[in-house]
């Protein structure tokens, strides 16, 4: 892992480097909210922490709560993507760890965003 990680570090260009790095944590578009790993229940939207909406799980899995927007994150590998209670899960899997137990290079799954709806997408790896 760590040779992939100085590999990546050495071939990724600054300007790539540079957007990473001035990504918010998550991002609102209409009714959507989007973020990595998944928002804490019973905290507004706008008073996230960055750790919650980096690491939380099952807290956030288990909730019944209507958040007010449709919470798009990903952080859970499943093996499709997954519509429940008002949050879209994409996270098929990863396309240098796949944990799809198949072998093959697995899925990356993709959002098409148009006139304020989302569609979702998985494309198999070959």
């Amino acid at each position: 892992l760590q040779r992939i990680q100085e590999e990546l570090r050495a071939k990724m260009p600054d300007a790539h480097r540079d957007f990473y790095r001035t990504l918010d944590f998550s991002r609102v578009e209409g009714d959507f909210f989007f973020v990595h790993a998944g928002i804490r229940p019973g905290v507004p939207l706008d008073n996230q922490t960055d750790e919650d909406m980096l690491w939380i799980r099952d807290e956030f899995l288990g909730s019944d709560e209507d958040f007010g927007k449709v919470i798009v994150h990903g952080h859970t590998h499943v093996p499709d993507i997954r519509v429940f209670k008002g949050v879209l899960c994409v996270n098929s899997g990863s396309p240098v760890f796949p944990r799809n137990l198949q072998r093959s290079l697995g899925t990356v799954a993709f959002l098409d965003i148009d006139d304020g709806r989302v569609h979702p997408w998985l494309y198999q790896l070959t």
